[in-house]
């Protein structure tokens, strides 16, 4: 059977006992192009998300780092992204992405998706931004949920057959061990910048949001980026 070209991709947010019924495996937790599904969870501050066509994906998953502090973040938050780290990691993607295109029925059903971040790292909203110019440069559509607020974090599963994202992303609740994201409100307590992509669909809670909706929610904006100079002759 032949798989439609697709155009959109969908997203649901759901909990943490829904998230682990999954077919979660650590097999598609690498960093490859796989042609069922991909993950990544824990998700706090790093930049993570995959770009999706008809007949496969990857993720990507991508921690902060700075010149002074590697793997492990305990420096200073002003401190920007080590050029060469965000070089490196821009050169895996395109690598991914030209594979993918080989797999896949063209770049124009290719479709993005960028969560987590932490807007008081300068390092963190420095591969946020540079992620979403190498989506823009390659003319991915993405949908955004960045900027984590209270410390909570996400978990990510994407299905290629069903062609939707699930997600996990934890909402910090004094009366409940784990709560997560079952409404727009629950969204703007989790992330700063919230955007759907032209064609993508939200399901919260088993319903379906309206991209208005969203475009009418207070979602703040993370601050401007302060990177002098950003590696790009990789994009």
């Amino acid at each position: 059977m032949v798989t439609p070209i697709r155009f959109s991709s969908h997203i649901r947010f759901v909990s943490l006992d829904t998230f682990n019924k999954l077919p979660l495996d650590i097999q598609s937790d690498c960093d490859m192009v796989s042609p069922e599904s991909v993950q990544t969870s824990g998700i706090r501050m790093c930049n993570a998300g995959g770009v999706t066509t008809p007949a496969g994906a990857f993720r990507f998953h991508l921690y902060p780092e700075t010149r002074k502090h590697r793997w492990r973040y305990s420096g200073d938050p002003s401190l920007n992204a080590d050029p060469k780290s965000l070089r490196k990691a821009g050169e895996r993607i395109v690598e991914l992405l030209n594979s993918l295109r080989l797999t896949g029925p063209g770049r124009f059903t290719q479709r993005g998706l960028l969560i987590g971040g932490d807007p008081k790292y300068a390092a963190s909203r420095d591969y946020k931004l540079y992620l979403e110019k190498l989506f823009t440069t390659h003319q991915i559509p993405f949908s955004k949920f960045w900027g984590r607020k209270k410390g909570n974090e996400s978990h990510i599963f994407y299905d290629v057959a069903n062609d939707t994202w699930t997600v996990f992303a934890q909402v910090l609740n004094p009366n409940k061990p784990v709560d997560w994201v079952k409404s727009v409100a629950d969204l703007n307590e989790c992330f700063q910048e919230v955007v759907l992509a032209p064609g993508d669909t939200l399901e919260l809670d088993g319903k379906l949001i309206s991209p208005e909706v969203l475009q009418n929610a207070p979602f703040q904006q993370a601050e401007t980026n302060t990177l002098r100079k950003q590696p790009t002759d990789v994009l």
